[in-house]
């Protein structure tokens, strides 16, 4: 895609689909995607991708072919990878993990937001304690994380403690995060919650 594109993702059709500012230029890029959701660039213009249909993150590299960084945690399948940002200064891509829907067929006891060393490919659970992780972004200097909990879903086990909030986490050099110092910056309530975020 060039720099005047960009990707639309159809979650129920599986398919990237290239977009440009003409209507008849629209084509399928990609199918399946995996029913990505969160996708990011590269500074070397490679795609980054939760397909969260496939519990996986991925890289589409150059070429079209299709890098798997994470699938398993500990031995474990992903829940259903949603959003990622990536810091390459630190080479480390943090993504949130959460399940929505049919939770039957789980791998995992907690849903997190994961931090992927790019280099070693070693994945950590950095924020364990959230009921559904969802949007990330980070700030332009890089200093803090930006993490959406939205508990939503009528399959909730934890309806009526269910957490609605967006928090801020300061990050520490080794790419991990201050607990401690974490911030609420908006509790939606009952409210619908939060999504996806740009900073």
């Amino acid at each position: 895609m060039s720099s005047c594109e960009c990707g639309i993702v159809g979650l129920v059709s599986s398919r990237h689909r290239e977009a440009s500012n003409a209507p008849e230029r629209h084509q399928i890029w990609r199918r399946p995607s995996g029913e990505a959701n969160g996708l990011l660039f590269d500074s070397k213009g490679r795609l980054m991708a939760c397909e969260g249909g496939m519990r996986r993150v991925t890289r589409t590299e150059l070429d079209g072919t299709v890098t798997v960084l994470a699938s398993h945690y500990n031995g474990r399948k992903l829940n259903s990878p949603n959003d990622l940002v990536i810091d390459e200064q630190r080479g480390v891509l943090w993504f949130t993990d959460p399940r929505y829907g049919d939770r039957s067929d789980m791998e995992l006891d907690r849903e997190c937001v994961f931090k992927l060393d790019l280099a070693s490919g070693a994945l950590n659970c950095i924020v364990g304690d959230l009921h559904r992780p969802n949007g990330l972004a980070l700030s332009p200097d890089a200093r803090t994380l930006f993490v959406t909990d939205n508990d939503n879903s009528e399959y909730s086990e934890r309806k009526a403690s269910a957490q609605r909030a967006v928090y801020a986490y300061p990050i520490l050099r080794d790419g991990t995060v201050d607990h401690s110092l974490r911030r609420t910056l908006h509790d939606f309530g009952t409210g619908r919650g939060g999504d996806g975020m740009a900073v």
